[in-house]
C-alpha cells in the first residue's frame, strides 16, 4: 500500500500538469505579501520578495522558491565582504547578482528556511513542509 502511494506521488509530480498557485492555495502575489509582512519584521535588510515559481514535492515535503528577493544595499555590501572578498558588484547587467547563498552563510540558510516553511505552512496547503529550499532565489539590491 506505500509503495502504491509513493508512485502516485511521483506520477503526479513529473507528469501531472497543474496550476501551482491553485495546489498552494493561494496567488503568489498574495503569498509574497504575507512573506514580505513577516520577513521585514524580522530582518531589518529584507525588502522584499516576488515569487516567479513555487514548487512543492509530496515526496520530499521540500518547497523550493525561484524569484527575487529585494535586499539592502549596504548589508549587501557588508555581507558580500564578509563571504565573498573583494570589490562588491552591486547589480548586474540582469539586476541581480547571481543568488542569496551567495550572500549568507549556512546557519542563516537554515535560519531563512525556517523562517519561510512556517509562513508556508501556515497560509497554504503546504501543512506538512518540513523545509524551504532558498538558494535558487536571485537577489536584487535596493
Amino acid at each position: 500500500m506505500n509503495l502504491q502511494k509513493n508512485i502516485r506521488k511521483v506520477l503526479k509530480e513529473w507528469y501531472a500538469k497543474f496550476d501551482r498557485e491553485e495546489i498552494m492555495g493561494m496567488t503568489y502575489n498574495t503569498m509574497e505579501k504575507i512573506i514580505n509582512k513577516v520577513m521585514s519584521k524580522k530582518y531589518d535588510w529584507w525588502k522584499g520578495i516576488e515569487l516567479e515559481s513555487v514548487l512543492y514535492s509530496e515526496i520530499s515535503d521540500n518547497i523550493e522558491l525561484y524569484g527575487f528577493v529585494k535586499v539592502d544595499m549596504e548589508w549587501g555590501k557588508m555581507m558580500w565582504k564578509k563571504h565573498q572578498g573583494g570589490k562588491f558588484q552591486g547589480n548586474n547587467d540582469n539586476g541581480y547578482i547571481t543568488r542569496l547563498d551567495d550572500l549568507i552563510g549556512f546557519d542563516m540558510e537554515r535560519e531563512l528556511s525556517k523562517d519561510l516553511t512556517m509562513i508556508f505552512i501556515g497560509s497554504t496547503n503546504f501543512q506538512k513542509a518540513i523545509r524551504t529550499r532558498i538558494t535558487t532565489l536571485k537577489l536584487k539590491f535596493v
